[in-house]
C-alpha cells in the first residue's frame, strides 16, 4: 500500500501523559475526601475521554460527585498538562523521516490540550490538523469522526492507516475499514490487542517506518 494519511490517537500513542493526568485526577479526588488512586490504575481507565474517565473511577464512590471531580480535574490538568509530559521515544524521529505523508491527529482528548503539548514541544509543524473530543458530535469508537476527517481533506480511507495504543483504537480502527497499528501503553492489556489482531503491533517507532513499508 502506498500510503496516503497517517491518522494517530495521542495520549500514549505520541505522547506519554501518564503522570499528568494521574496527578489531576487526585487532585479533585482527594479535594472531594476520595483517596487517590495509583497512576497505572488511572491510565487502565483512560482511552475514551476525560469523562468516561470520571465516570469509571466514581462508580464505587457515587456519581453525584460526578460534575465538580470532571471540573476540578480539568481545571487542574488545563494548569498542569505538561508538566511531566513528553514524547515518547522516537516520536521526533518517526515524524521528520515521515515528513512526506500526511498526519493527523483524531483523539478523545480535548483538541486545545493536543495543541498546547504539540506547541511546547516543536511538533504541531508535522501534523495537517489536530481533531479532539470537542471537534465532532460523536467520538471513537464510532467511525464517523475519522469519514469526516477524510472529507473535509480529501483523502481516501483505501490507503488510510491508524495509530493508536488500546482496543478501542483497535476496533474504531475496524468500524472505519481502516488498517491499525498498535503500540500498547499499557492502558489495554496486551493479551486483548493481540486477540483483536491489528494490522502491526510495535514497542518503539524505530520499527514502526519498517512494517509501514510491508502492509
Amino acid at each position: 500500500m502506498k500510503i496516503g494519511l497517517l491518522i494517530f490517537d495521542f495520549d500514549g500513542t505520541l505522547f506519554n501523559t501518564k503522570k499528568d493526568i494521574a496527578n489531576a485526577l487526585n487532585f479533585a479526588l482527594e479535594a472531594n475526601g476520595i483517596p487517590p488512586l495509583a497512576e497505572e490504575k488511572i491510565w487502565r481507565f483512560t482511552g475514551e475521554g476525560t469523562p468516561k474517565l470520571i465516570e469509571r473511577v466514581l462508580r464505587n464512590f457515587g456519581m453525584e460527585l460526578f460534575e465538580k471531580v470532571l471540573k476540578m480535574t480539568l481545571e487542574y490538568y488545563n494548569e498542569h498538562c505538561t508538566d511531566y509530559t513528553k514524547p515518547l521515544d522516537g516520536v521526533e524521529g518517526f515524524l521528520k523521516e515521515t515528513e512526506h505523508i500526511p498526519k493527523i491527529i483524531l483523539s478523545n482528548k480535548y483538541k486545545y490540550l493536543i495543541d498546547i503539548t504539540l506547541e511546547k514541544f516543536g511538533l504541531k509543524k508535522y501534523f495537517i490538523e489536530t481533531y479532539g473530543r470537542e471537534s465532532f458530535e460523536i467520538n471513537k469508537p464510532d467511525p464517523a469522526p475519522l469519514y469526516e476527517i477524510l472529507r473535509i481533506h480529501g483523502f481516501s480511507k483505501d490507503n488510510t492507516i491508524y495509530i493508536g495504543d488500546t482496543v478501542t483504537d483497535i476496533i474504531f480502527s475496524k468500524n472505519a475499514g481502516i488498517p491499525c497499528c498498535i503500540i500498547p501503553s499499557g492502558a489495554s492489556p496486551v493479551e486483548e490487542i493481540e486477540k483483536e489482531q491489528p494490522a502491526v503491533i510495535f514497542k518503539y517507532y524505530k520499527e514502526l517506518l519498517k512494517n509501514l513499508l510491508m502492509l
